[in-house]
């Protein structure tokens, strides 16, 4: 039986990623080899953390902190692009939200 959504769940979710990113990242420098696999559990991770926001109906304001945090953490894009799954979720002030924290992070 799968587990209920929880904020718990998001959270781990969401620390895979950042670990996931890292070793994408290493995996990378032999693409050759980890090409295709690095892309299909990438994927998997974002399926997840997408359905997760989903279900749980993440508040927009609180999900673009969420995905700018990720955005800033995780160097490789390896799996989650919150312009183009979380659109839908974010909805307009939450991607301007998001844009927002986004620069911020970086300093521009």
């Amino acid at each position: 039986m799968p587990r209920p959504p929880s904020v718990e769940l998001l959270d781990a979710v969401e620390y895979t990623a950042e670990r996931w990113d890292y070793l994408a990242g290493v995996l990378s420098q032999d693409w050759r080899t980890y090409d295709e696999e690095s892309r299909e559990i990438g994927s998997a991770i974002a399926a997840v953390h997408g359905g997760l926001c989903e279900r749980l109906r993440i508040d927009p304001a609180e999900l673009a902190e969420r995905l700018a945090r990720l955005s800033a953490v995780c160097e490789t894009d390896s799996c989650l692009y919150p312009t183009g799954r979380y659109r839908h979720l974010l909805g307009r002030d939450g991607l301007e939200a998001f844009e927002r924290r986004w620069k911020e992070q970086r300093g521009w």
